[in-house]
């Protein structure tokens, strides 16, 4: 059970038992246990604990309405996408050690033999994601590399910063609705988006089908150019996602985290 939660539950019930200057030494102490205010993330600028959060809140409020004793851990779905290593800069990895399972989806060829190895209850899918089926041009400097691209404008400005081209692949692109169609278990609801593609996140997001598959919360990095809460706030990924009755709730830069819309939740 979480300690906030059950100290809010018995904050009457103390208050009518014990004297307040007992209540202020027991926070006192409570306040000096660094071990129980601890937190872990392992998200490249901290998105995983932002969801952590957002979660955790959603889960204290379900529990309030419901007047339940205690709130319910029940592990959840994510999926994936550009997403890189099991453990590292990843903003699942936290949720699986956790007991939770996904779908990790990523297009540098060779990167799914150590994700089969270290998460072997997810599904892990060597890939790339677009808006479109076909073949696409994967730009890569190797295992594991975080600027490994789709976008060729990308591959190009990275290719000027670190004077090393990158190798190029022919390989087959899907949509995530192809993807979620194929490998998405029958009947699972997933919980979060994690997209991180470096400059083609916005396709990716084009590339689902939001009226069938849609989960509370969208992670993604925010594309070239939404540097600033005013290119963000007038930025095609903000407009698009508010098409799909998403709103911000979150931005750890340069992610962005959508929630979805209180009135469009099933």
């Amino acid at each position: 059970m979480d300690l906030l939660w059950l100290l809010m539950k018995w904050n009457q019930r103390l208050k009518q038992l014990l004297p307040a200057c007992v209540i202020r030494w027991i926070r006192s102490v409570l306040e000096s246990l660094d071990v129980l205010w601890w937190r872990k993330y392992y998200g490249q600028f901290g998105e995983d604990a932002v969801v952590q959060n957002i979660l955790r809140e959603r889960n204290w409020r379900k529990a309030a309405i419901g007047g339940a004793t205690k709130i319910q851990r029940v592990p959840g779905f994510y999926v994936d996408i550009g997403a890189f290593a099991p453990i590292q800069h990843s903003n699942t990895w936290w949720f699986y050690k956790h007991g939770w399972r996904g779908i990790n989806i990523d297009a540098t060829p060779g990167s799914m033999k150590i994700f089969h190895r270290v998460r072997p209850r997810d599904i892990n899918l060597e890939l790339a994601v677009s808006s479109r089926e076909g073949e696409i041009t994967y730009y890569t400097w190797g295992i594991p590399n975080v600027m490994n691209t789709v976008s060729e404008e990308c591959a190009q400005q990275v290719a000027r910063q670190s004077g090393q081209s990158p190798q190029k692949f022919k390989i087959q692109a899907h949509t995530l609705e192809h993807i979620l169609n194929e490998h998405l278990p029958s009947g699972q609801a997933i919980d979060f988006f994690s997209v991180d593609v470096e400059n083609h996140n916005l396709e990716v997001l084009r590339s689902n089908n939001w009226k069938k598959y849609r989960p509370h919360l969208v992670v993604v990095e925010a594309d070239a150019g939404c540097e600033t809460f005013d290119t963000v706030a007038n930025s095609e990924m903000l407009a698009f996602m508010k098409d799909q009755h998403y709103q911000v709730c979150g931005w750890t830069k340069p992610s962005l985290i959508f929630e979805q819309e209180a009135s469009s939740c099933v």
